[in-house]
């Protein structure tokens, strides 16, 4: 799953790349509609001259948990030791239940 992020704001920028890697344990149900995919997800992304971010997604039931770690690689280092910074993300993502009938 390829991921894009550009943000822009006066003169300051920000742009981050990335990519996860999904396996899905569960697949979506294809007779009732209802989405109950789980999956898990790894990978990384780098924001441009400051960052490499380690990522985690755990999806379950329209939920997602994400863990993520930002590992500092710009001159900033310096002053954080080398540590980064941890973000846990909870996402629920809300469908309407799709009706069996073509008409």
């Amino acid at each position: 799953m390829p991921s894009a992020l550009l943000m822009y704001q006066g003169v300051q920028h920000e742009i981050i790349a990335g990519c996860l890697v999904k396996y899905r344990i569960k697949e979506p149900s294809h007779y009732t509609y209802y989405i109950n995919t789980t999956s898990v997800a790894i990978g990384g992304s780098y924001r441009f001259k400051d960052a490499i971010i380690l990522e985690s997604q755990f999806e379950f039931s329209g939920f997602t948990l994400g863990f993520s770690y930002d590992i500092n690689i710009s001159r900033l280092r310096v002053a954080t030791y080398g540590r980064g910074g941890m973000e846990l993300s909870l996402i629920y993502k809300a469908y309407k239940k799709r009706s069996a009938s073509k008409y």
